[in-house]
């Protein structure tokens, strides 16, 4: 008999027989097993049988090797356990679909708490305060990042489960740069995989090669999906201060890009029903007459105000993340992505704030200003 961490007596023989069936899961001899652990095949084979059970240092290293939590291997019954942690990740997630980002934190906390190993807790924590730290001044915000830091750093020691491990990389590598750390992130993104063999280009062979059309079709969809949101990123947001303090592009080329992107998007969604992507159409539309608001060019400015308004009101008015489909040809049937709200669910109370800058002051007293200001708060707090 063994003793697991909360006292209970754990047969060896519960223990044995869960070795074996795991190795056999993954067509391992006993032979190998031993050699992974550098112990003796007839060790191995001692705890199959129930005689002897793994010292307690071996069990991260089996966890690890099986991919299973030590709690699996010791036969603790985890199900009612995974039930309350999945459904508190349930609850701060639809929390989060709304914006809700502190309130889904402070749900997560007390559950970590409570659960402290829980590499899924972690993550999710970890996640809402990556989008709530967004809407913090410059102390607190780092404060936060290192909070996310320090969740990310723990999951990457403890975690066996490669999604939670990669998801959890792709949130460092964002949050260490803007703590001035970059030696950290470049060593966990050497990590991962080049675009060349990730899952999405393995999924596109398997499914080429395979009787799978319908697959291979909705995958296909999923990947025109990313390469738009690359697009968005290349033509509208790829203009960061170089290190000489210069930027790739002036104002003007600026203003060139983003009508290249709304040009390639009115191409793909001829039909005009963008779903998900109306949210990047207003605040590109946005951002557009707030440069051209800069460069002096204010009339062309304020259609695109009245444009981003627009998108602002279909996205919050008519668009349903639940329950609508593409209906474009190249994207047809498709079912609208699920956005990620990094403040207010609600675009048109957002760009109400954004519309107080001083660079709209000249605007502000015509009539079409005030139109479009009109429009938005009859929205504002509408989702």
């Amino acid at each position: 008999m063994t003793t697991s961490s909360t006292g209970s007596k754990i047969s060896t023989v519960t223990i044995g027989a869960t070795i074996r069936n795991l190795r056999r899961q993954r067509d391992m001899t006993q032979e190998q097993l031993a050699e992974y652990l550098g112990i003796t095949s007839r060790a191995v084979s001692q705890w199959e049988c129930g005689r002897t059970a793994p010292d307690i240092g071996q069990l991260p290293v089996l966890a690890n090797i099986f991919g299973v939590s030590a709690d699996v291997l010791l036969g603790i019954n985890t199900g009612a356990k995974e039930k309350v942690i999945q459904s508190a990740i349930d609850s701060a997630q639809a929390l989060c679909s709304r914006g809700h980002n502190r309130e889904a934190s402070a749900l997560l906390r007390p559950m970590l708490k409570e659960y402290p190993d829980s590499c899924r807790l972690m993550k999710a924590l970890a996640d809402s305060l990556f989008h709530e730290r967004l809407t913090l001044e410059d102390d607190a915000r780092e404060e936060m990042n290192g909070e996310i830091i320090r969740l990310g750093e723990r999951i990457l020691e403890i975690c066996t489960e490669d999604e939670i491990r990669h998801a959890t990389i792709q949130t460092l590598c964002i949050v260490y740069p803007e703590t001035g750390e970059t030696e950290r992130p470049l060593a966990l993104a050497e990590r991962m995989p080049s675009a060349y063999c990730d899952r999405d280009s393995l999924l596109r062979y398997i499914y080429s090669g395979a009787k799978m059309g319908r697959k291979r079709f909705d995958h296909i969809q999923g990947e025109f999906t990313w390469t738009i949101n690359a697009l968005n990123v290349i033509l509208c947001y790829n203009n960061a201060p170089l290190e000489d303090g210069t930027r790739p592009y002036s104002d003007e080329e600026m203003v060139l890009l983003r009508e290249k992107w709304f040009s390639i998007m009115e191409i793909l969604f001829e039909d005009e029903n963008y779903g998900f992507y109306s949210c990047q159409l207003s605040k590109n539309h946005e951002y557009q007459a707030w440069t051209l608001a800069r460069l002096g060019r204010f009339d062309e400015a304020l259609k695109h105000l009245k444009t981003a308004a627009d998108f602002a009101l279909e996205h919050d008015t008519r668009f349903d993340p639940k329950g609508g489909a593409y209906t474009c040809l190249l994207l047809r049937d498709r079912a609208y992505e699920i956005p990620h709200y990094g403040s207010s669910p609600n675009m048109s109370m957002e760009m109400l704030e954004h519309l107080q800058d001083s660079l709209y002051d000249s605007l502000r007293t015509t009539d079409a200003f005030s139109d479009i200001e009109a429009m938005l708060k009859e929205a504002a707090g509408y989702r």
